[in-house]
């Protein structure tokens, strides 16, 4: 399963990477490119494409069905069936983790936590050629 907000060469990139029967759900197209996907990918791979509008799906939907969605992707979260990719820093570790999120081609989200242990102390005693990232484990 691949999730593409961009649209453009990045479908492309995704749906190389997809596994043979493998979905790209497109949900949003921040490039305003169209997407370009080759027939191979899609013949050969069997490849499957689908569109998604939350809007739409929030409107059509009940709250016990939105609920149950959520209650579904947060079961999937603690099976470890879904991953989210993301560094995780304290709070006052704000100037690393500004300087970590800045830099191009950053494969993970930054994330701050407000009630993580700190650790501030820890981080000012190391070089900062040394410097940790702390990752908490999701649950």
């Amino acid at each position: 399963l691949a999730l593409n907000c961009v649209g453009g060469d990045v479908a492309t990139h995704m749906a190389r990477a997809l596994a043979p029967g493998g979905t790209l759900v497109t949900y949003g197209g921040m490039s305003k490119r169209p997407l370009t996907v080759p027939f191979e990918l899609l013949a050969y791979k069997q490849l499957q494409m689908r569109g998604f509008w939350i809007s739409q799906w929030y409107a059509t939907h009940s709250a016990q069905e939105k609920g149950a969605m959520l209650d579904e992707i947060a079961q999937m979260v603690r099976d470890d069936e879904l991953k989210f990719f993301f560094r995780l820093h304290d709070l006052d570790d704000f100037d690393h983790a500004l300087a970590r999120a800045t830099e191009p081609f950053q494969k993970r989200k930054i994330v701050l936590a407000l009630d993580y242990p700190d650790r501030m102390k820890e981080h000012d005693e190391r070089d900062p050629v040394d410097y940790e990232i702390f990752e908490a484990p999701i649950v």
